[in-house]
Formats: structure tokens, sequence, C-alpha cells
């Protein structure tokens, strides 16, 4: 059952509170598939070798890092603040890598051509980039998510944890919060239904399909779910999800 429309018949509205990755993996867009809004949290600290700035593909036959080069990168640096090195041609290379990897894959022009464009967009922050991979797949997909483009519009930035994300929620007037089930631990659900929102979390069964070996690779980049799927396979697999309450 599509989230959505079971939301618009109660009159409740959904939300998740997600950093803006780089092409992340199918969890990060079934979650955006569950709720109405999406809002990207790219007014906290960055975080080195996290998913930000890089993914994993299928690259030589095994399942490596790509990565999108950036300039004094920092952990006391908010991720909005974060630049791409300019003039580097990290973006040739990194589409060739792609491209003679993915070559042969059934959905290999028209998921290539997505991510060209993100890639070459002339983007000079992480951030933006980020959010851009995420919004590509999702209108291609034709999700009905909004997606909120900067958290610093809620002016809580001096909010932490639990107390942060309600705010958030209440300003955006949901009743719902939806998460990926490593925030199980973060919060107490009674802290939330204090405020009249209900935490739910969004199971993960894994997913096979067919990719070029035998070995099924699992938590790759969208990128791969994309090259390897048709459309409407993906969308059953994003909306077709139950959602746990906490």
């Amino acid at each position: 059952m599509n989230p959505h429309a079971s939301d618009r018949e109660t009159g409740n509205r959904s939300i998740a509170i997600m950093q803006p990755y780089l092409f992340p993996y199918i969890g990060y867009y079934q979650l955006a598939a569950s709720v109405h809004r999406l809002v990207f949290l790219d007014d906290v600290n960055y975080i080195k070798r996290g998913w930000i700035n890089r993914n994993r593909l299928i690259f030589s036959g095994s399942p490596r890092y790509f990565t999108v080069p950036v300039s004094n990168a920092s952990q006391f640096k908010k991720i909005s603040d974060i630049e791409i090195c300019p003039a580097t041609n990290w973006q040739k290379k990194l589409c060739t890598s792609i491209s003679q990897s993915y070559g042969k894959a059934p959905y290999f022009r028209s998921t290539f051509e997505a991510v060209n464009t993100v890639l070459n967009s002339g983007e000079t922050r992480i951030s933006e980039m980020a959010k851009m991979s995420i919004q590509v797949f999702s209108e291609m997909l034709d999700l009905p998510t909004k997606f909120v483009h900067s958290s610093s519009i809620y002016n809580n930035d001096a909010l932490m944890g639990a107390d942060r994300i309600i705010d958030i929620c209440r300003k955006e007037h949901a009743t719902l919060y939806y998460n990926l089930p490593n925030g199980a631990g973060l919060y107490d659900k009674a802290t939330f239904a204090e405020y009249g929102i209900q935490i739910s979390f969004l199971p993960l069964p894994e997913i096979e399909y067919p990719q070029f070996s035998r070995t099924f690779h699992p938590s790759l980049s969208m990128i791969d779910v994309m090259m390897f799927n048709p459309i409407e396979k993906i969308k059953r697999l994003l909306l077709d999800k139950p959602i746990n309450p906490a």
C-alpha cells in the first residue's frame, strides 16, 4: 500500500528528515516514497568518509567507492558550506568509469544520462549536488514527495537531536515522523507522543535483482538499481512497503 494515500485519507502529514547523500542506496528512496515531505538536513556538521560525497558501485566486478572530491572538508563545517573541488576533471573520469562498468546494463542509457546531468551540473557545493542526485531519480520514478531544499528555513540549528526533529515536525504540522531502521535506538517515542507525533520505521527486507555476476552485491548506490531494473518494477519496490510503528 502506498502510505501517501492512507495519510491523505486520515488527514495526517508524514515527514522524513535526512542529510543529503550522493546517489544513496534504495532505502533512502523507499523512505522518500513513504512520506509527504522529506527535509534535507544540510546545516549540520559534515561527516568525513560518510555518504555525503561518495557511494558504491560495481567497478571491475567488485563493489568500490566513487567520490566527488571536495575542498577543505572539515567536520567543523556545515554540510551546506562544503565546496566541490573545481577544475580537476573528476567528472569525466567518473563518467568514463561508470560507462565502462555499466555500458551493457539494460537501462544504461536513461540512467547514465541522469547521472551525467548531475555530475556535470555545475553545482559548486556538495549539498546541492547530493540533493540533485536524489531528486533526479525521484522525478524519473514519479514520486509525489515534496523535497524541502534547506533545513535552514526552520531557524533551529541551535537545537540538538530529538528536540530539533520535533521542532521541524511541528513547523511542518507533521503528525507522523518516518525514519530508517538504524534510527530506532535514537529517539524516545513517548517524548514525540507528547507533541502529538508518532514515530514509525521503514522495514528494509533484502532486495535482489539480476546484476552482471552470479553474486548479488546489495546496498549499492541507487544508480545500480536504476541500471538493472525497469521503472515500474522499482516503483513497486519503493511503494509497496509496510511501515512499522515505533
